[in-house]
């Protein structure tokens, strides 16, 4: 944390949100799955059940199955990418890149502003007339959804001073939030992670993990500042699939390994250290051993931040119980 903060430049916007009580962070948190593998390890960890490969759905889908009502909107859950990501399936969640791509294009893919009203009328006359249902049902809520992000997305063009990397993932979620769109649950990918070799010292500016770490700290600062006070009402999950070695190896870098730092950051957040740190010498065969577990974490958050449901139904086998929560969040 010292060297996070303090040693180097590259996260002044999580130092100042952990200062200002908005930022908990989780050391040596993860998986029970012993695995190492990047697909396996992140599959199971967005199926909530690493336990077992056979789960079909996500948790982030379970949880919206079990708290959605017939009135909701169709922006509830937005995964920003080019696919939905694995928490979310089974849910009835959007995928998208950016804004722009949930707007009506003619065939010479020129973008039309929140779909011109010829263009619409042809197609709310096509599905309404359709006789299948659910083609009926479906069509009719692309279409809403047109007409609900078409004003933001027309006066929604990402600032040019926006961060890079990992900061365009970013800002379709804090437009849908200050456009006023019911979102309740987002999910964003970063990569990069993978440092085998020359991660660089703590204090090398120039470094890969310097430029990492810089890189999140940039987005997630420009989020909360866009956000401003609706910043209170979100709370974001920093995670990933497993941690590193302790030791470096010989090329500079560090390779699988299993407990990681997750963070929880914004709104609704107790901030500190949180958890258990077993210490670098109790290690697990050279990894930082995992004794936080991950969905300790995000049943926490879910029960105070969320919704509220069934959480056994969110995290099959585990122990959602308030017995086992780290504190990481308030009401």
């Amino acid at each position: 944390m010292y060297q996070l903060f303090h040693g180097v430049s590259a996260a002044t916007s999580l130092k100042a949100l952990y200062d200002s009580n908005r930022l908990a962070v989780i050391p040596a948190a993860g998986s029970p799955a012993p695995t190492r593998s990047h697909f396996e390890a992140q599959d199971l960890f967005e199926k909530g059940t690493p336990t077992t490969a056979a789960t079909t759905d996500g948790w982030f889908g379970r949880w919206m199955n079990q708290t959605a009502n017939p009135t909701e909107s169709t922006l509830r859950g937005v995964g920003v990418g080019y696919g939905l990501q694995a928490s979310f399936r089974g849910s009835a969640a959007v995928a998208t890149p950016d804004l722009s791509s949930l707007a009506l294009q003619s065939m010479d893919t020129v973008a039309w502003a929140g779909g011109s009203a010829e263009m619409t009328g042809a197609l709310t006359g096509m599905f309404a007339a359709a006789s299948d249902p659910l083609l009926k049902a479906q069509g009719a809520a692309a279409l809403g959804v047109v007409a609900q992000v078409g004003p933001i997305a027309a006066d929604g063009a990402m600032p040019a001073d926006w961060p890079g990397g990992f900061g365009p993932a970013l800002w379709p979620i804090a437009r849908l939030i200050a456009g006023g769109v019911p979102v309740e649950a987002a999910a964003a990918d970063l990569g990069g992670w993978d440092t085998h070799e020359s991660m660089g010292s703590p204090t090398d500016v120039n470094g890969q993990m310097h430029g990492l770490v810089a890189g999140l700290d940039a987005a997630l600062g420009a989020f909360f500042t866009y956000l401003g006070p609706l910043g209170d009402k979100v709370t974001v999950v920093v995670m990933t699939e497993f941690g590193r070695r302790i030791a470096g190896n010989g090329s500079g870098g560090l390779d699988h390994g299993h407990g990681q730092a997750m963070m929880v950051v914004g709104g609704g957040v107790n901030g500190g250290v949180k958890g258990t740190w077993p210490g670098l010498t109790d290690d697990d065969n050279g990894d930082v051993r995992v004794v936080n577990d991950y969905r300790a974490v995000l049943s926490e958050v879910l029960a105070k931040r969320m919704r509220t449901t069934d959480l056994g139904t969110v995290f099959p086998g585990f122990d959602t119980s308030s017995a086992g929560w780290l504190g990481v969040a308030t009401t």
